[in-house]
């Protein structure tokens, strides 16, 4: 390995290519820009350790690839109908933007609160779903500052980006070769 670049990431240079390796528990993620790079690595660590091969990447981690000749698509499409019916919210109406213009969120110690277990469980479940729409990133954000005490405004601005999903929840992280 030339470095790491994060816990549990590689990066493996060689003349003019790279591997990029995510080891998460016991499963490997290998994706490079040369084939022949891949394949060599990949027959390298099989001498080494005891693996299977399953094939193109298809699902890793909540996150789905959708893979054609020149591009890949990251997407959390099962995550999302998952987690809006985890909450409920698979009938709710759908809205066009995940936040309301000009709603200003704030700490109101007279307002009624809400479970701070489910608010943080609902919020938790959206920031992981920023790595593959980040249109949610500005949104999620602001009702991530209220986890510790949430109130009844934050859950219906969460609720509000919730029903944003129904419309989106094919969205995702569009990858050329």
């Amino acid at each position: 390995m030339n470095y790491i670049s994060e816990h549990g990431v590689y990066v493996k240079r060689t003349e003019g290519s790279k591997i990029i390796i995510w080891l998460y528990v016991d499963d490997l993620f290998i994706i490079g820009s040369n084939e022949e790079c891949i394949e060599s690595y990949k027959a390298e660590l099989m001498k080494g350790f005891d693996m299977n091969y399953l094939g193109k990447v298809s699902y890793f981690l909540g996150i789905e690839f959708t893979q054609t000749t020149s591009r890949v698509v990251m997407h959390q499409t099962k995550y999302t109908r998952d987690l809006l019916k985890k909450f409920n919210m698979e009938q709710s109406n759908f809205t066009i933007t995940p936040a309301e213009t000009g709603v200003k969120l704030e700490h109101n110690a007279e307002e009624e609160g809400v479970d701070p277990v489910v608010y943080r469980s609902i919020v938790g479940s959206l920031r992981y779903l920023c790595n593959t729409c980040p249109d949610l990133s500005f949104s999620v954000g602001v009702v991530s500052g209220y986890m510790q005490d949430p109130k009844v405004s934050h859950l219906l601005a969460v609720k509000r980006i919730m029903t944003y999903l129904h419309e989106t929840e094919h969205f995702g992280v569009l990858l050329s070769k």
